[in-house]
């Protein structure tokens, strides 16, 4: 007597599946930001290695600026890999009728940002 009809199944099916490609676009497009900052900070790496002797910075300065650069690099790799996981985990759910949100995905790489976050931070700027 209340059940849905397929038409309305079908509708909130789609619903449910394009908010999942919104879902991994974002994941997409933080991993972009991610790797333009990457190359931003090489670029400055290498701004500063050059000019740097003239400014008074150490050589030795110039490599945590270039290692930086590469943990950001790899946190843009990790972002597209754990949107895809989180993407695929998702459509099977909305096909199996089951979804329920899952925030283990999220949190898991909140923390992970973090630890990565705060190790960069004590390297750079606290074991000068």
């Amino acid at each position: 007597m209340f059940s849905k009809t397929k038409r309305e199944n079908n509708n909130e099916d789609a619903r449910e599946s394009m908010a999942a490609v919104r879902t991994l676009l974002s994941w997409i497009r933080t991993s972009l930001g991610l790797m333009a900052f990457s190359v931003l900070l090489d670029r400055f790496d290498l701004f500063v290695h050059y000019l740097g002797p003239s400014l008074g910075i150490p050589e030795e300065r110039t490599l945590y600026l270039y290692w930086v650069a590469v943990v950001f690099a790899g946190l843009s790799f990790l972002t597209v890999i754990v949107g895809l996981i989180d993407y695929i985990v998702v459509k099977r759910r909305i096909g199996l009728g089951e979804y329920k949100s899952n925030a283990f995905i999220y949190v898991f790489y909140t923390l992970i940002v973090i630890l990565v976050l705060g190790v960069l931070g004590y390297s750079v700027f606290i074991h000068r």
